[in-house]
C-alpha cells in the first residue's frame, strides 16, 4: 500500500473520530515525576480536573472509578519543582480532600517502545519503510490545519488536524 493511500485512510479515520494523532515529550528528557492519586471533595471532580488540566506539570489526568477520583502523571524539570507542585499546589487546593503520590524512580518503557506483537516481521518492516513518508504527510496536514485556522484568525498555535 502506498503512503498516499495510507494518509487518506488515516485522514478518514481521524475525521470519524476513530483515530487521532497525539504527541508527547521524548522520554530522553528524563524529567523527574510522580504518579499522583487524588480524592476530591464531594461534587468537585470535574472542577478539579478542569483546574488541573491548566497546569503544565500535570501531563496526564485520568478520571477513575474506585477509591481515587483522579490519577495524574506529574513531570517537572527538577525534583524540587515536582515537590513544589505536590506540596504548594495540590496540597493547598480546598477542592481536594486527599493526595497520595508515588515518585517515579525509573522509566521502564515509554510508548514508542510498546508493541502488541500482532504483526509479523514482513508487515512490521513494510511499515518501517513507510514511516518517513507518513510522517511527512502528517506534518503537512498539521501545518495546513494551522495555516487554515490562523488565516481565519482562530488559531495562535499549530494544532493537529
Amino acid at each position: 500500500m502506498d503512503p498516499v493511500t495510507l494518509a487518506r485512510r488515516l485522514e478518514r479515520l481521524e475525521s470519524e473520530g476513530l483515530a487521532w494523532v497525539t504527541g508527547y515529550a521524548s522520554s530522553k528528557l528524563a524529567w523527574p515525576g510522580a504518579i499522583v492519586e487524588i480524592e476530591t471533595q464531594p461534587g468537585q471532580l470535574q472542577d478539579v480536573a478542569v483546574l488541573l488540566a491548566q497546569d503544565p506539570e500535570a501531563v496526564t489526568i485520568d478520571i477513575t472509578a474506585g477509591s481515587r477520583d483522579l490519577i495524574l502523571t506529574v513531570l517537572a524539570p527538577t525534583s524540587e519543582a515536582v515537590y513544589a507542585y505536590l506540596l504548594d499546589r495540590l496540597e493547598t487546593l480546598d477542592l481536594i480532600a486527599k493526595v497520595y503520590w508515588h515518585p517515579i524512580s525509573k522509566l521502564l518503557k515509554e510508548a514508542s517502545q510498546w508493541r502488541l506483537r500482532a504483526l509479523g516481521n514482513v508487515k512490521v518492516n513494510a511499515l518501517r519503510g513507510l514511516k518517513g513518508a507518513l510522517a511527512k504527510a502528517t506534518v503537512r496536514r498539521m501545518w495546513m490545519s494551522w495555516y487554515v485556522k490562523s488565516s481565519s484568525g482562530t488559531a495562535g498555535q499549530p494544532q493537529a488536524a
